[in-house]
């Protein structure tokens, strides 16, 4: 399994994602290997916000990204 999380604005993961990190997640999903989901995300600002696969390892191997939202 797979939990795709965006943290909170102006938060970061450090040396791995774990439980200090809960109170910083903004939103998450649970995706299985071989799943595909379609979701909406409607962030509450403009900014970089990194996105973390918070299942254990994950991060350390490498499952994390940033999403630059823009103002319309």
């Amino acid at each position: 399994m797979h939990e795709f999380v965006i943290m909170k604005l102006g938060t970061t993961v450090g040396d791995d994602f774990g439980d200090e990190d809960e109170g910083n997640i903004y939103w998450e999903i649970e995706v299985e290997p071989g799943e595909s989901k379609t979701v909406t995300f409607t962030a509450p600002e403009a900014g970089e916000y990194q996105i973390v696969c918070g299942t254990e390892g994950h991060f350390v191997a490498g499952m994390v990204g940033s999403l630059t939202v823009v103002a319309p």
